[in-house]
């Protein structure tokens, strides 16, 4: 006699990272964060659970949570941009944006096509007086979409 156990009902990490999605798109942050716990409770290096999980916790002002959160999502997928930029962003928030540079490269590396990376980038590169670079990095964003890039062209670029 074969038996075949199963359970009516039971969700998979998928299920629960689409309920997260839900509460989060509602800005139900704390239940958002509940639901991706669960999915990382099944799947442990679900990466896109741990990203959204990391991107809640920096709204609500968890850095250290979101930061953990970012890393883990680096150390899953290395050439993931998204991960890279928001733990520059991240990193920037918090004040220390001369070190938010090694995670915006890598950002830029991965995939130039993130505006708000290289627009990010541009910034702290003037800030550090590097108007050359911060400027390839201006019209780079701008060529790709990024609106805000135009005023920083003109606030820098067009004066040094």
């Amino acid at each position: 006699m074969l038996l075949v156990a199963f359970s009516a009902g039971a969700q998979t990490g998928q299920d629960y990272f689409k309920d997260g999605l839900k509460k989060h798109k509602e800005r139900d942050y704390k239940g958002a964060i509940k639901e991706y716990n669960k999915a990382i409770k099944i799947i442990p290096n679900y990466r896109d659970a741990l990203f959204n999980r990391g991107t809640i916790q920096m709204e609500l002002k968890n850095y250290e949570e979101a930061n953990a959160d970012f890393t883990k999502v680096i150390e899953i997928d290395p050439k993931y941009a998204k991960g890279y930029f928001s733990r520059a962003y991240l990193i920037f928030s918090t004040g220390n944006h001369e070190d938010a540079l090694p995670d915006l490269d890598s950002a830029v590396k991965f995939d130039f096509r993130l505006p708000n990376a290289l627009t990010l980038r541009g910034q702290i590169r003037a800030e550090m007086r590097n108007f050359r670079g911060a400027c390839e990095d201006f019209y780079k964003a701008k060529a790709i979409g990024d609106t805000k890039a135009e005023e920083y062209i003109e606030q820098v670029c067009k004066k040094h």
